[in-house]
């Protein structure tokens, strides 16, 4: 079901697909790149969806959109570096890049 918790999330996990299981506490749309703040337990991740990678890969774009407050979802993907840090969470050195999005309820 899942890999990882997703407040334990950290830098050692750059590079490395992970599978996660939590609600959506929020999502942000920003036109072309939605941020979802995925929680549980242990604590919250973000989730980057990014629109078709050059190489013409459906991006994750298009299931983000759709996702509302407090939805079920199972995510995998891949950790990488955040560009904005957020000092404020446990996981803010870090972001997951969506490549499946699942809602689960």
């Amino acid at each position: 079901m899942r890999t990882h918790f997703c407040g334990l999330i950290d830098q050692t996990l750059i590079g490395q697909t992970v599978t996660l299981c939590g609600w959506a506490d929020v999502a942000r749309n920003m036109g072309q790149i939605v941020f979802i703040d995925l929680r549980d337990h242990e604590g919250i991740v973000q989730i980057v969806a990014e629109p078709a990678d050059s190489e013409g890969n459906p991006g994750m774009l298009a299931a983000a959109v759709a996702v509302g407050y407090e939805d079920c979802l199972r995510i995998t993907g891949t950790v990488r570096r955040r560009q904005s840090v957020n000092d404020k969470i446990r996981t803010g050195q870090v972001e997951v890049v969506a490549e499946t999005i699942e809602l689960l309820n």
